[in-house]
């Protein structure tokens, strides 16, 4: 009767690892020691390797320490707070997820791990678009403005140099709503290709 509860403990085990296998995101899984020196990854599965590099996962029994180095990132591990950590590392921008898990008087803590890269950089070139757009607006606008007073003012003379400006502001007014419309495509194809986060509540 144990042989055949170890047998389907050891079968859920492994079920369990191969869900994880098949996450995007990264998920380790450390057994909390009295300080982080003696906090030890137990798992990883290969997104969390591809994240964060054989520098950092290339075995388990690895100090917490060696996997996320940043004293920032380490504080925010032992803290415990409920709001995601940004990692910024290199060319990457990762973010973390903390949940503390207790079995059997053992504190496990597991960390997932979301590559957010494009999506921060899509919102940086959003945030300098917006920035810039009231003053790309104004160029076409006022010269509009300027080419509408003198076609009412009746000066023939420059009826065709004012009708060229106004097309030429149209234009570019036109241009610069694709591109709004362009970067607003591209956020909401973000958005929809970006599969839901482990539920680190449940």
């Amino acid at each position: 009767m144990l042989d055949e509860h170890l047998i389907a403990l050891e079968g859920s085990q492994v079920h369990l690892e191969k869900i994880l296998e098949g996450l995007n995101e990264g998920v380790v899984l450390f057994k909390k020691g009295p300080k982080l020196s003696d906090t030890l990854v137990v798992f990883f599965n290969s997104s969390a390797l591809k994240l964060l590099g054989e520098a950092s996962l290339h075995d388990s029994r690895i100090p917490l320490p060696q996997v996320f180095r940043e004293p920032e990132c380490m504080q925010w591990i032992e803290s415990g707070p409920t709001e995601d950590f940004r990692l910024d590392r290199k060319d990457e921008v990762l973010s973390l997820r903390r949940k503390l898990i207790e079995s059997e008087n053992i504190t496990y803590i597991l960390i997932t791990i979301e590559d957010i890269t494009r999506r921060t950089r899509l919102e940086e070139t959003r945030q300098k678009f917006i920035s810039n757009m009231s003053h790309e607006l104004k160029t076409p606008i006022t010269s509009m403005s300027i080419a509408l007073e003198n076609i009412l003012d009746g000066n023939s003379y420059n009826f065709q140099q004012n009708i060229g400006i106004l097309g030429r502001s149209i234009e570019r007014m036109k241009q610069l709503i694709e591109d709004l419309s362009d970067l607003s495509g591209i956020e909401t194809a973000a958005n929809l290709v970006k599969e839901d986060l482990l539920n680190l509540d449940d």
